[in-house]
């Protein structure tokens, strides 16, 4: 038995108590450190169940849904963690990419703006956002996006 597995034997006495948030949460985690994405899917949905506004199981559980293309799914469990925690970077750019994928682009760097502007080194969104102002600028359609400038702070804010 490999340490992933020993640890999830052992993590399953948490999960013994069906109404142990954390325990759900953990053995989540375990199961996705296994690779066994599905039964993490389970306990996450498990966690948000008994505890809606557990924010990093809503995410989890987005990406995991974002990542097997259910994208009404994975943008209904982010728009629900962002009404707890709004200020969640990374949120915020799963929902940029979730349009990505639904093929709006014209609104994906709204959301990538206010990752930035929440966090400012954030390497994803710095990403996305040149991969959208690339890809418009060959397209010859950039004119319909503001262009990014720094605010006085040095943050990235849009161009309106």
């Amino acid at each position: 038995m490999g340490r992933g597995e020993e640890a999830l034997a052992l993590g399953k006495g948490c999960c013994r108590r069906p109404n142990h948030v954390e325990g759900h949460f953990q053995q989540g985690n375990l199961f996705r450190t296994l690779g066994r994405e599905e039964e993490a899917a389970a306990e996450f949905e498990k966690t948000v169940a008994l505890k809606p506004d557990a924010v990093a199981a809503h995410y989890n559980l987005a990406n995991y849904r974002l990542g097997r293309r259910e994208l009404d799914e994975a943008q209904a469990g982010l728009s629900q963690m962002s009404r707890f925690k709004p200020d969640f970077s990374r949120g915020l750019n799963n929902l940029g990419n979730i349009l990505r994928e639904r093929g709006k682009h014209e609104k994906r760097p709204a959301y990538y703006r206010k990752a930035l502007v929440l966090k400012p080194d954030f390497p994803e969104g710095l990403s996305n956002l040149g991969t959208v102002y690339r890809s418009i600028s060959t397209s010859g359609r950039r004119r319909d996006l503001p262009t990014p400038r720094p605010d006085p702070e040095g943050r990235l804010s849009g161009g309106h």
